[in-house]
């Protein structure tokens, strides 16, 4: 079994690479192969510097590129017979590899773990692995219709492993340039045409690192559009693809919910906004109270498929249309962690 890595970079901080691939180079089972896919870095010659040290790593270089099509090269240029997708700036787990080859026996289309901001180091249990198959019982899984099932790291697609042959025969989706939420589309797109998956989310296979710079936390005018449209390719993706209408309408809110917290999160609060306080909370008032998407996710956004306390208190709060405790609660976190 040979199993790729694909790193895609666009002006990467070198340490941060460097971490991202000793990580690739340090797994306990080698992967047959590294390869980075670069869209056009200004600092390329930093990178051909790095990866002089490390002989069986290749690079791609294709300027001007969107992260979707970065994906669809490392698709039709690798060689392993499972792709790993791992950002320039994360690590994965030292076991990462050999406990992909160990789960491929069964030939699965997608492999699916459990992520968080801790590296495991502990070679994982794979006797808790559930293998799902059929399109209906996968729609079950990736919509949390059966809620039973432990929460692995679903949307993204990083700590997964991809069958390469599925994902030629599935072309992924072409899609618009945007600041975040991009992997996603690509992710509801996968989900519904996989024939069987297995997870094992308990193990946290891939770290997730958040810097000052990481796309989640830095400000861009365009998130607001960016979560808009993410919404519509996530109905666009549920329709064509056939999933229970009925069924899908509470994770479709659900999402909805989530992606308005998100969005004050790293938008309307972001310490690099630099409109005025009072302007930024009016323009979130009025986004949550006159969008339809949003207004619409609240209203029918249920309490129960909140998964914590705290996200209950936050969906609470929105229905009742009290913002303001959520905004400054947000404003203050931001503040106290932005870097100087």
């Amino acid at each position: 079994m040979s199993i790729t890595i694909s790193i895609p970079t666009l002006n990467p901080k070198i340490p941060d690479l460097r971490a991202a691939i000793d990580s690739c180079e340090c797994q306990t089972e080698k992967p047959s192969e590294i390869l980075i896919v670069d869209g056009g870095s200004k600092n390329i010659n930093e990178i051909q510097d790095l990866i002089r040290a490390f002989p069986d790593l290749s690079i791609v270089t294709k300027p001007g590129i969107l992260l979707s099509e970065n994906r669809k090269i490392a698709v039709e240029r690798c060689r392993g017979d499972y792709l790993i997708f791992l950002d320039c700036d994360d690590v994965l787990s030292p076991f990462f590899v050999e406990t992909v080859t160990r789960l491929s026996k069964s030939n699965p289309d997608v492999i699916i773990f459990g992520s968080g901001d801790q590296e495991q180091k502990t070679l994982p249990d794979i006797s808790s692995q559930m293998v799902i198959e059929g399109s209906q019982s996968i729609q079950t899984y990736f919509l949390r219709f059966d809620r039973s099932y432990l929460k692995p790291e679903l949307r993204s697609v990083w700590a997964k492993a991809f069958r390469t042959d599925f994902l030629r025969t599935n072309n992924l989706p072409e899609d618009r340039p945007v600041v975040q939420g991009e992997d996603q589309i690509m992710m509801y797109w996968v989900s519904f045409l996989a024939k069987r998956i297995v997870s094992l989310p308990s193990f946290v296979s891939y770290r997730y690192r958040i810097h000052p710079y990481s796309t989640s936390v830095t400000f861009d005018p365009k998130k607001v559009d960016d979560f808009r449209h993410l919404e519509n390719r996530l109905t666009d993706c549920l329709s064509r693809c056939g999933a229970n209408q009925d069924k899908w309408q509470e994770f479709y809110y659900a999402t909805s919910c989530e992606y308005s917290i998100r969005l004050l999160n790293a938008f309307f609060c972001n310490s690099r906004n630099l409109e005025k306080r009072s302007k930024r909370y009016s323009d979130f008032k009025k986004l949550m109270q006159t969008d339809q998407y949003y207004r619409e996710s609240i209203k029918r956004c249920r309490l129960s498929t909140c998964p914590s306390f705290g996200k209950k208190g936050l969906l609470f709060l929105y229905k009742l249309s009290w913002f303001k405790p959520i905004f400054n609660y947000y404003d203050r976190k931001k503040q106290a962690i932005s870097p100087k």
